[in-house]
């Protein structure tokens, strides 16, 4: 998945879908001409595959090690840096339903896809991204769908919960206190 223009300000809901398609159409297109890949390996020894952006910010498409000798998977922090550009981007999907002890979204994050963690098991999510958009719809479902998190922290600067975002999530809370701007349908 190449980086998707996230543009200034708020799509309305019928552009939305035609825009991202059109996206998807131009990066196919220029794939081989506008695209740098990069790896990047963490404390938790997880390698996160990366494009560089035409504005120099990174996307993270790919996962891997996650599992590696812990079958339940392992911490994921995304980092908010990688090699010197700023991830904005997280576009990978995992591929099948992973326990995970916590995941951490950084602030720096302003787009993230619809599968980024479907179906996984979280016990703490820090969700910090600030205004995130996703390309999530009702019948799509957002990037924690269908996921089961045990505990959800907010990001005191965190401004906007993107459409579908806990989409048919299971969120187990005593108490959630928002201090949001928006939070998007579904």
């Amino acid at each position: 998945s190449e980086c998707v223009d996230v543009g200034e300000g708020e799509a309305e809901e019928e552009n939305l879908e035609e825009s991202l398609m059109l996206v998807a159409e131009e990066a196919e297109e220029s794939w081989e001409e506008t695209v740098t890949d990069g790896t990047y390996t963490d404390e938790n020894g997880i390698v996160y595959h990366f494009h560089v952006c035409d504005d120099g910010t990174a996307n993270i498409y790919e996962l891997e090690s996650y599992k590696a000798a812990y079958p339940d998977g392992k911490e994921i922090n995304i980092p908010a840096y990688m090699d010197g550009h700023t991830v904005t981007q997280l576009t990978f999907t995992m591929s099948d339903s992973t326990r995970f002890p916590s995941v951490t979204i950084p602030e720096t994050i302003t787009y993230m896809g619809s599968d980024a963690f479907k179906f996984a098991t979280i016990d703490e999510l820090y969700y910090n991204a600030e205004a995130a958009r996703t390309d999530a719809f009702e019948d799509d479902g957002g990037s924690f769908t269908r996921a089961v998190i045990k505990e959800l922290y907010i990001g005191e600067n965190v401004k906007v919960i993107p459409d579908a975002l806990f989409s048919w999530a299971e969120i187990n809370l005593d108490e959630l206190v928002l201090n949001v701007e928006s939070i998007g349908e579904y």
